[in-house]
């Protein structure tokens, strides 16, 4: 029996409760939103991360940034002191993540979950605020609808990135339907990111290094996402902050 299958037929234990009062979200508990960088704002409903949802988090061109849109959204909620987490490659370089902004002291990560990937998941579910996952292979639909649903009764917030042994699903209108056949992940989030026209730039003097990376971001989703939000934006700029373009 895989990790997968596993996970579908007996769920993990929760965590420990001393354990889970110290990761749990400091945020107040009548706030429904964790706030993002200022820039990423206009790209989500209510101009933050809404607890409970799943948000699917792709490159639609093969662009990449994934990683970097995933730790930028993490950014505002860890510096608060708030407890979030990334499973398998779900998240930037550490010094690319402290340039963004990120408090690495309230960073858990998990870069080699392995096959039992989902059942990591759902138990960072119960004490963080933000969990962002990576899996090594496309889920089945049955585990990505156990963490959503986990998501919703835990309050937290799921971002879902791309498998890393998958390519970026076709490009399709969601709004609140099922994603387009050949979609990473199963099941329709609240809302997807999808990153396309990644362009790096030089730095502008002799040196040759890469200066930034000019992507352009669209979002929609159901409810009140249903109409597409494109965005430009530096991810990241020469800086490795998340600017607009």
């Amino acid at each position: 029996m895989n990790g997968t299958e596993h996970f579908t037929t007996r769920l993990t234990k929760p965590l420990e409760p001393a354990l889970a009062a110290k990761v749990r979200p400091t945020s107040p508990s009548q706030s429904h939103l964790l706030d993002v960088p200022a820039p990423l704002a206009p790209l989500l409903p209510g101009g933050g991360l809404r607890r409970g949802m799943t948000v699917l988090v792709e490159s639609t061109s093969g662009s990449g940034g994934t990683a970097s849109l995933a730790t930028a959204l993490m950014a505002v909620a860890t510096a608060s002191g708030i407890w979030c987490s990334a499973v398998g490659d779900a998240a930037s370089h550490p010094l690319a993540a402290v340039g963004m902004g990120v408090n690495l002291d309230r960073l858990a990560l998990v870069p080699r979950p392995g096959p039992r990937w989902a059942e990591a998941v759902y138990t960072l579910l119960d004490g963080m605020a933000i969990v962002a996952v990576r899996p090594p292979a496309p889920p089945s639909q049955m585990v990505a609808r156990r963490l959503s649903s986990r998501a919703r009764e835990r309050r937290a917030v799921l971002l879902l990135l791309p498998p890393g042994s998958s390519p970026p699903g076709p490009e399709s209108t969601m709004a609140g339907k099922r994603l387009a056949t050949g979609s990473p992940w199963p099941d329709a989030p609240d809302l997807r990111l999808a990153i396309s026209a990644g362009i790096w730039e030089t730095s502008g003097d002799t040196s040759g290094y890469l200066g930034g990376r000019r992507v352009e971001v669209i979002a929609i989703g159901r409810r009140q996402a249903t109409k597409p939000v494109r965005l430009p934006l530096w991810l990241p700029d020469s800086s490795g902050a998340v600017i607009p373009a």
